[in-house]
């Protein structure tokens, strides 16, 4: 891999992250929001009148990995790429830190981050011992007022692990993550946090913001929901078909024209097809209860988001399917 600090074209990295200057770490407060999709644009509409005047499209890949050693902290390495067509090999990588437990109304963290030119970052990341964790794609829209950062943008997964194509995205909620940011000077964080507390309460009732523990919250949870959620309706297609293949078996059986051979060809036909729904019920019903556990553990700071209550109407719908069938 090379690093390219000075040579590398800015209109080759993500437009949502920052070219790094000539601070080794900085310090940012964020807050976290969504808003369901039917009500987007007015958020949009709303952030254009009281934002500066240019807006911003992105399409962006992201891989997040941890480093977890014995006695230290865990370590995570956020890389982002422009996502289009020709795959970027030109990556933002940030390493972020653990928040600063402060009572502040924002969450506060340090930040490294760097610009790399990298072919193959999965075998770059492994030769450095980190483990992948997730990935999304995130798109959306870029707004600034002063220092202040908004994104706007939807989580997309790809239905291929490592194949990479936009016709291959799917959407994992029916809602849109938003994030406000602005970096701290002089470790004054109780400053900057109430700057960026007092801008997002100028959305509200649009959007609630909050002060989470994790930031990675929101996309994990869209990603955990988005599996139980495709496992249910893996299920239902299974369940659907199932009962096509059985009404066409009988109405062969009663053909005389069609022999037993036949009969007996698609007989395993039907019954591979059933035997698919109990496999798919119980790999619903583990990522339902690993979808709950994950909803208990950050309650807190989850508790009366649409995410949330979407979240938990999909773990109700996976616990509902029959393992047996």
């Amino acid at each position: 891999m090379e690093s390219f600090p000075v040579e590398v074209n800015p209109a080759d990295a993500p437009v949502t992250r920052n070219i790094p200057s000539g601070n080794f770490q900085t310090q940012e407060a964020l807050l976290f929001a969504s808003i369901l999709d039917e009500h987007r644009d007015l958020l949009l509409d709303r952030l254009r009148g009281i934002c500066d005047p240019v807006c911003t499209a992105f399409d962006e890949h992201e891989m997040v990995f941890a480093l977890k050693m014995a006695d230290s902290p865990r370590v995570a390495l956020h890389i982002r790429r422009k996502f289009n067509n020709e795959m970027s090999s030109v990556w933002h990588c940030r390493y972020i830190g653990v928040p600063v437990p402060d009572k502040v109304p924002a969450v506060c963290r340090t930040s490294i981050d760097s610009i790399v030119h990298c072919v193959d970052m999965m075998e770059f990341s492994k030769s450095m011992g980190l483990r992948m964790e997730y990935e999304y794609v995130a798109r959306g829209f870029l707004f600034t007022k002063g220092p202040i950062k908004i994104l706007v943008y939807k989580v997309y997964s790809t239905e291929k692990p490592g194949v990479y194509s936009k016709d291959l995205l799917k959407p994992q909620l029916d809602s849109h993550v938003v994030e406000a940011m602005i970096p701290v000077e002089n470790e004054d964080t109780l400053k900057y946090s109430k700057i960026l507390k007092d801008f997002c309460d100028q959305l509200a009732p649009l959007v609630e913001f909050k002060k989470m523990s994790d930031p990675k919250t929101l996309k994990e949870l869209a990603i955990k929901t988005g599996i139980v959620k495709r496992l249910v309706k893996e299920h239902a297609t299974y369940v659907k078909e199932a009962e096509k293949e059985t009404e066409k078996l009988n109405k062969m059986k009663e053909d005389p024209s069609v022999d037993e051979y036949t009969v007996k060809k698609f007989s395993e036909v039907v019954q591979e097809t059933r035997g698919m729904i109990p496999v798919v019920a119980g790999k619903a019903h583990k990522a339902a209860k690993e979808l709950q556990a994950f909803l208990e553990a950050n309650q807190g700071s989850l508790e009366g988001t649409d995410e949330y209550n979407n979240a938990f109407v999909e773990v109700q719908s996976a616990n509902e399917l029959p393992l047996f069938y």
